[in-house]
């Protein structure tokens, strides 16, 4: 019996390491933070990687109309020089080295998605995707923490303990933070309009935080009721 119980185990943390989906989620503990504290996080951690090219390879889980299911995804963006807009490739393939579906965009161009099986669902000059526009979606995917355009000090910024609510245009920010290992950390993002019910807003939801290097490994984007997760396996970020 107890063989059998070893067997399993082995079988299931082998299982673990090679599809990388089983992330640890954040060991979290409430936390009370002060206005000070709270300004002090977003200067450090806001706009990280603002400017820098990031490429690498993820894993994909989806329930959007254009795709549904688990696949490898190969991410790339990059700066372009000329227009000084980021530039985002997302291309999402099956096992056999296939295009499920290719995301490219920017903020001067809006997005191309092009879907190989579904042609009727490709589109062109599509402003936003899971309801963020190209530089907010950009901010997403990067891995760092994404936060409203304009300057921190002229943020609107109220806060309650664990939560700093930030009023901007076109969304207004909360963000809910917690205790993860002694450090301070996100746990959930939204973005929702003056005008809409916080129930209905974006959430972006980090499910494993890497502490060395602040950067977001693992996270969920949902928009109504269609959603994409994914959990980065390679990573490199590049100076421009």
């Amino acid at each position: 019996m107890k063989s059998k119980q070893y067997f399993h185990n082995l079988v299931l943390s082998f299982t673990c390491l090679f599809f990388v989906s089983c992330a640890s989620t954040l060991r979290e503990r409430k936390v009370q933070l002060s206005e000070k504290e709270i300004r002090r996080w977003f200067e450090q951690n806001c706009h990280a990687f603002l400017g820098k090219e990031v490429v690498g390879e993820w894993v994909v889980k989806s329930q959007t109309e254009q795709f549904k299911g688990q696949y490898p995804a190969s991410i790339r963006i990059e700066k372009n020089p000329v227009e000084r807009k980021s530039l985002v490739v997302l291309e999402i393939t099956h096992l056999l080295g296939g295009t499920v579906a290719r995301l490219q965009g920017n903020a001067e161009t809006g997005f191309s998605l092009k879907v190989p099986s579904k042609p009727k669902l490709s589109k062109q000059g599509l402003k936003s995707y899971l309801g963020l526009n190209p530089d907010e979606f950009i901010q997403a995917l990067k891995g760092g923490v994404p936060c409203p355009g304009q300057s921190i000090q002229n943020w609107k910024l109220k806060w309650n303990q664990s939560e700093a609510q930030i009023e901007s245009q076109p969304w207004n920010w909360t963000f809910e933070f917690v205790e993860n290992q002694g450090e301070i950390v996100p746990k959930k993002i939204q973005l929702y309009s003056g005008t809409q019910a916080r129930s209905s807003s974006i959430q972006m939801t980090i499910l494993e935080w890497d502490s060395s290097k602040k950067w977001i490994k693992k996270a969920e984007l949902r928009s109504g009721n269609e959603w994409m997760r994914w959990t980065w396996r390679s990573r490199e970020v590049r100076d421009h």
